[in-house]
């Protein structure tokens, strides 16, 4: 026997859990939720504070307490991995983003349902969200806020036991020092997730779950990182129904008469396809014990003794990951089935609505197959996803401790709060400096993930193609219009000193800010082509953030639009430049 404990959590300072395992360009990427993993050591470290956890306890914690997944949680949904079966087309994607600003709808593909027509359907392109939740009959993303934290390590020289005897420096063992950066989720964000956990640990769990805690989640804990607060919604629950509501899952919840109407539907006519989808990554072995890219049999089987045959799936491979600090070492890799994988399964003999019951409720209410206890082999079966997605996705609003959020436009309407701001702006170069190497860093990164809609209208890209002489000829040029006033901006593009005959300039390949290369970016920024609505568009959408009303609040609509574009260009040629992307 088996209760449900919900949590909420919310960070209080970012959380560096990296999503690859090991930092690749001197960056880690963060992951969009917590993980299990990350949750179990946290309560195993609250356990052991409170002296719970002991000796004679510790099995009972460690073979009797599984941590699912903390997704991310929004006014009242919660919103889980997008299932990869549902596609949608990249240009009708950006044509509806377009011309209904950015509050259309767009249909999406089931390629279950389209399956013999794949190779000639156009609609493939994965959505732009990783995570979604259902909103009106239609589903809606989300996208996490993240940040980029610059680190700085110095030179150390460590000596190993034969250098200690001899007195000599090991020069194997100089580490030199390095500038890294590190992504991570940005402060304020809530994420719901479920503890489960025998009855023989549910008192001590009562305990632990009594009152708030403060938790450390992730890496870099010493450095800012990780801080957390820990709540338990509701405890000792039984009927996973009811664990689903108070998450805030909305895909698959229906009321009561939408229930008895479907169960009637289905006695009439009996079920003979199933289709699951993974919520977390999974582990699946087959009897030998080798890793496989589906659900074994012997699950179908064993609930409901028919033969079930996978017919089709959509599914993406990956590894697992983790650190453990006790034994200071990563954990053996093993392939997983990714979070938003689908399997699609025809039974033999088709299943009356009893069985269907049993399975659904066999394969939903525990996790399925390896390292359970850290979150893998969460299931759902037969969701009845919507066939259309919101085109804007859900925006997050960061709450602070007292419960009150900062709002920008009316602190910067006064004119004496204004004049406040001004003063503390020019204290704050760096932070300004550090935001826009973020977006650049953001921008390139997306433009080599293959999940991501290549949206020409959002995108900032440089090619790696371009030499180092060609990017500080650009960077030179936009520092020129940077440091000139308003006449001496308009006359750059006619400069005798410029010429704009280089070929690199007019190709979008090279550089292209919102679908414009360089010099049609020049143009709008000197005036003689002021008013490129795609440039403004994307403008406007980085400076309606906070940090965007905040670094560009002293100026005009027109200034602020092309003072940030000139700005980011800058940045982004020379992170190209010095290599560091």
């Amino acid at each position: 026997m088996y209760k449900y404990s919900v949590i909420e959590i919310r960070n209080l300072e970012p959380l560096k859990i990296g999503a690859i395992g090991r930092q690749s360009k001197y960056s880690e990427p963060s992951t969009d939720y917590i993980p299990g993993s990350t949750i179990r050591g946290a309560i195993i470290a609250q356990l052991i504070k409170s002296g719970l956890f002991n000796d004679e306890s510790k099995n009972d914690f460690l073979l009797g307490m599984e941590c699912y997944n903390a997704y991310p949680y929004a006014e009242g949904h919660l919103y889980l991995p997008i299932p990869m079966h549902l596609r949608v087309d990249k240009h009708e994607w950006r044509k509806i983003k377009k011309t209904m600003n950015n509050d259309g709808e767009i249909t999406l593909a089931d390629l279950f349902e389209v399956e013999s027509k794949i190779g000639e359907s156009k609609i493939k392109n994965y959505p732009e969200y990783s995570f979604v939740t259902e909103e009106n009959g239609c589903l809606r993303g989300i996208k996490i806020a993240k940040e980029y934290r610059l680190h700085h390590s110095t030179t150390k020289n460590r000596l190993n036991e034969d250098a200690e005897k001899n007195n000599k420096e090991n020069d194997n063992s100089r580490e030199r020092e390095n500038l890294f950066r590190y992504q991570a989720i940005s402060v304020g964000q809530v994420f719901r997730g479920i503890i489960k956990y025998n009855l023989k640990i549910e008192e001590q769990m009562r305990d632990l779950f009594k009152e708030k805690r403060i938790i450390y989640l992730g890496g870099s804990k010493g450095s800012g990182y990780g801080k957390s607060e820990m709540e338990c919604l509701s405890e000792s629950l039984t009927d996973f129904e009811e664990v689903k509501k108070t998450l805030g899952i909305k895909l698959d919840l229906k009321d009561n008469d939408e229930k008895k109407n479907e169960e009637n539907e289905k006695n009439e006519k009996e079920i003979k396809e199933l289709v699951i989808t993974c919520l977390s990554d999974c582990i699946f072995r087959d009897k030998y014990g080798q890793p496989i890219g589906e659900l074994p049999e012997c699950y179908f089987k064993k609930v409901t003794n028919k033969k079930a045959e996978l017919k089709n799936k959509f599914v993406k491979t990956g590894c697992t990951e983790g650190y453990n600090t006790t034994w200071k070492a990563r954990y053996p890799k093993e392939t997983t089935l990714k979070a938003g994988s689908t399997l699609k399964y025809t039974f033999s003999e088709a299943l009356n609505s009893d069985e269907l019951k049993k399975l659904k409720e066999y394969l939903e209410e525990k996790l399925i197959g390896s390292r359970t206890q850290d979150g893998y082999g969460w299931l759902m079966v037969n969701v009845n996803y919507p066939k259309k997605m919101f085109i804007k996705e859900k925006r997050v609003t960061v709450n602070f401790n007292n419960g009150s959020n900062i709002d920008l436009d009316s602190i910067l309407s006064e004119d004496e709060r204004r004049a406040t701001f001004n003063v503390l702006l020019n204290g704050m170069g760096e932070a300004k400096k550090r935001w826009l190497n973020m977006l650049c860093f953001r921008y390139f990164e997306n433009a080599g993930n293959e999940n991501y809609i290549d949206n020409s209208d959002e995108r900032f890209y440089i090619s790696d193609k371009l030499n180092t002489s060609q990017l500080k000829n650009m960077e030179d040029i936009v520092d020129k219009w940077l440091n000139c006033d308003n006449q001496e901006q308009k006359k750059l593009i006619d400069s005798e000193e410029i010429k704009f005959n280089r070929s690199y300039y007019r190709i979008d390949e090279y550089v292209s800010v919102a679908g414009q290369n360089f010099y049609q970016v020049m143009e709008y920024l000197c005036g003689r082509k002021p008013n490129n609505e795609m440039l403004e568009s994307f403008a406007e959408k980085k400076l309606n953030t906070q940090q965007g009303k905040l670094f560009y609040f002293d100026k005009e609509n027109k200034e602020r639009n092309k003072e940030f574009i000139a700005d980011l260009l800058k940045h982004g040629l020379y992170i190209k430049r010095r290599g560091g992307i």
